[in-house]
């Protein structure tokens, strides 16, 4: 879910930024937006205060778990049913 909703908001970055700007400068004005705003700063809060924000977002994370695990769990089954159990990772030495 929470892959669609950013893919739809890059597409209407996107589309809104062609339609302010014009078609290049418009593609590339949205681009340079996504990735400092949508890749860059994201990663630098979350390894810079890992704990704390974990911390406060823990209810809305267990929020989240109750809600999409009636969605998951069927999902889940499904997928194990069609592709199998997972195996994990098997290593030898040969």
């Amino acid at each position: 879910m929470v892959l669609l909703i950013l893919a739809m908001t890059n597409s209407a970055i996107s589309i809104l930024m062609a339609d302010i700007e014009g078609d290049l400068l418009g593609f590339l004005l949205s681009t340079a937006l996504i990735v400092i705003f949508a890749e860059i700063m994201p990663q630098v809060i979350v390894n810079r205060y890992p704990i704390l924000l974990s911390y406060y977002s823990r209810h809305i994370m267990w929020l989240f778990f109750y809600l999409l695990f009636i969605i998951a769990w069927p999902l889940g089954v499904i997928i194990n049913r069609i592709l199998g159990e997972s195996e994990g990772n098997l290593l030898s030495k040969t």
